[in-house]
């Protein structure tokens, strides 16, 4: 398999620089790079499809827009690089460094990063339909935006991720965030309206009652107490 001369980054740098104008793009199938050190490198826009990078040194290199389908860049140390809007379906990244790598916009269809270190990267945008994220590092990784269908996350390490996808297939679903418990408020009760206390009524004096009705006394008759008259009408005197 072909590698890549010094002669050919050159050009490609050139042909960048002056908008095609000089110089001829990076255009190499299949080539065989493992353990190259192309750290910092410009490849944007570089066509390389089934490159072989493996353990390769690739700290902050450019492959933004680069055209990479099945490359190998398996415990390759990409710490910082970029691969915005690159096409990179199919491309292996197991055990790779990729510590705050940017893959904006990027087509990651099918890749693996199993096992690698993704902590801080930025997907956001990204298509990672079908990407294998089993036992990967994706603490503080931005997926907001991307395209998650099928992607595989079993053992990831999710601390701090953002826009993860809960219903995706494949995506393990977080524990609830214990909330605090937020007191029901109360029922609300109808006014209490108070009574006016009754007036005091006055109390009725109690009548005395009334004296038994005495018995009608019939009158003496005086004819009981006289002395009986004698024959001239007056009285008789007693003895």
């Amino acid at each position: 398999m072909p590698d890549i001369s010094s002669d050919a980054f050159r050009s490609h740098s050139t042909w960048l620089h002056t908008r095609g104008a000089e110089g001829v793009q990076l255009s190499v199938a299949e080539a065989e790079m493992a353990g190259a050190d192309l750290t910092g490198r410009n490849l944007m826009q570089a066509k390389l499809p089934g490159i072989n990078l493996t353990e390769a040194r690739l700290v902050g290199t450019d492959f933004s827009s680069a055209e990479v389908p099945h490359a190998r860049f398996s415990k390759a140390r990409l710490i910082g690089a970029n691969f915005s809007k690159a096409r990179l379906d199919h491309a292996s990244f197991d055990g790779c460094r990729l510590e705050g790598v940017r893959f904006l916009g990027s087509s990651l269809v099918k890749a693996s990063m199993v096992g690698a270190d993704c902590s801080g990267a930025q997907f956001d945008g990204a298509d990672v339909s079908g990407v294998d994220f089993t036992n990967a590092d994706l603490s503080g990784v931005d997926l907001t935006g991307a395209r998650q269908t099928g992607a595989i996350f079993t053992g990831a390490d999710l601390t701090d991720t953002q826009g993860l996808v809960i219903d995706n297939p494949g995506s393990p679903v977080p524990a609830a965030p214990v909330m605090a418990a937020v007191p029901e408020p109360a029922a609300e009760t109808a006014p209490v309206i108070e009574e006016p206390e009754p007036e005091p009524v006055a109390e009725e004096p109690a009548t005395e009652p009334a004296p038994p009705a005495k018995e009608p006394v019939e009158p003496v008759q005086p004819e009981l107490f006289s002395a009986p008259a004698d024959s001239n009408g007056s009285p008789e005197e007693t003895a």
